[in-house]
């Protein structure tokens, strides 16, 4: 007796899906008398643990390892690691999106250079000491004007950092070191030499 496959239900009127349930998670039958002797129920039931049969040992045998596949596998673990070493990456939905490393140190010296008292900045993403491709940990050195306490200077530097950067960017900062390195007089002529 052979089974349409397009049926939902035996000719009996019991469920396939009732049947293939009982086999592939050892449940009960609904109705244990029927199926006992039901010769619809007995075939389908014959059937179904046959196949269960089938797809358990294939699901235990072991599966063999493409020769090279390892190499492969470690080339490209290698090249992500280059990239997340060497860009900020933005995963959405639609793709993602890759900021070099350079550009978040250029904006990163740009927000320093604009607060008040820093003259000069240079930054440098830390790469390898983040948790995740959208973290950054940045080291800023900058050359501060004489007169202003450094230390509220360096947390006025950190606060538009962890404001501004995020928003230009889309990075998650972990952290910002801070090195004053000199302090100048500011110019008295003011930036236009005059």
């Amino acid at each position: 007796m052979a089974l349409d496959p397009n049926q939902a239900t035996l000719p009996c009127g019991v469920e396939l899906d009732a049947l293939i349930e009982q086999i592939t998670e050892a449940t009960s039958p609904r109705d244990p008398d029927h199926q006992a002797h039901c010769p619809y129920c007995q075939t389908a039931l014959a059937g179904f643990r046959q196949g269960w049969s089938d797809v358990q040992t294939l699901a235990g045998a072991p599966v063999p390892i493409p020769p090279a596949l390892t190499t492969r596998i470690m080339t490209r673990v290698r090249v992500l690691a280059h990239r997340a070493a060497q860009n900020l990456i933005l995963a959405g939905a639609r793709g993602h999106t890759q900021i070099s490393h350079q550009v978040i140190a250029q904006i990163a010296r740009r927000i320093a250079l604009a607060t008040p008292g820093v003259l000069f900045a240079s930054a440098q993403p830390e790469p390898g000491e983040t948790a995740g491709p959208r973290s950054v940990t940045l080291t800023l050195r900058l050359i501060t004007t004489y007169g202003p306490a450094l230390r509220p200077l360096a947390a006025a530097v950190r606060a538009n950092l962890n404001r501004r950067l995020p928003n230009v960017t889309g990075a998650e900062i972990e952290h910002i070191n801070i090195a004053i390195t000199d302090i100048a007089e500011p110019d008295p002529h003011g930036s236009d030499g005059g």
